[in-house]
Formats: structure tokens, C-alpha cells, sequence
């Protein structure tokens, strides 16, 4: 199994137990910057799982340079955001700077993943 699948399959699973523990204990409401590492590392999913999927032979490796990826994480984050939203029935006070902070930890955990994933790959 090459490195780049194990390290999106622990990962991804950690992230899916730390959100749902989140959500079920509403620690996202008790604790207003867990939102932020936890956008920072969605962002670095996205990465490995690109990478995962170009890996796989499901995208090309074309896929990988600048402008598909910003559209594609673009829109990732902009959707995830656009689901908070009507999952909490609206717009929150203080909305624009939330969504701000998020996108912005969201696209630095791409650029983190990205980097980590050019160092799986050079190991592999």
C-alpha cells in the first residue's frame, strides 16, 4: 500500500471521530477556535485525498497544477461553508469574519497537505 493512501486513511478516520465527537459534545459552540484547526486540517484532507485520487488513476496528473486546484478547493470550501450555514438556519453574528478565518485555515491546510503530500511521494 503506498504511503500516500495509509497516511489519507489514519488521518481522514482521525478527523471523521474528532468532528463527530465534536459535534455530539457541541464543542464547536463551547469552544469557538476548535472551528479553526479543524478547517486547517479539512484543508490537508483535501490534499491527500487529491493526491490519493491522482495516485489511483482516477484524476490526471494534470489535475495537480495551479488552476484546477485552486477551483476545485475553492469550491470544497465555499460548499463546506455554504452547509454551515444551513445547518445553523442562517447567518450567525459575526458570519463574515467566521467564514473569512475559515476559508483562509482551509486553504493554508491545503497548501500544508500539498506540501506533505509532495514529501510522501518523493518517499514512495
Amino acid at each position: 500500500m503506498p504511503l500516500i493512501y495509509l497516511f489519507t486513511l489514519i488521518i481522514g478516520l482521525q478527523f471523521v471521530v474528532v468532528d463527530l465527537l465534536a459535534e455530539h459534545f457541541a464543542l464547536y459552540w463551547r469552544y469557538d477556535w476548535l472551528d479553526m484547526p479543524m478547517h486547517t486540517w479539512g484543508g490537508i484532507m483535501i490534499a491527500l485525498s487529491l493526491a490519493s485520487c491522482v495516485r489511483m488513476g482516477l484524476f490526471s496528473k494534470r489535475f495537480l497544477t495551479l488552476w484546477p486546484m485552486v477551483a476545485l478547493v475553492a469550491s470544497i470550501l465555499i460548499g463546506w461553508e455554504l452547509f454551515g450555514i444551513y445547518r445553523d438556519y442562517g447567518f450567525k453574528v459575526g458570519w463574515l469574519s467566521d467564514t473569512s478565518s475559515d476559508l483562509l485555515c482551509g486553504a493554508l491546510g491545503f497548501v500544508i497537505g500539498r506540501w506533505f503530500t509532495k514529501i510522501l511521494e518523493r518517499l514512495a
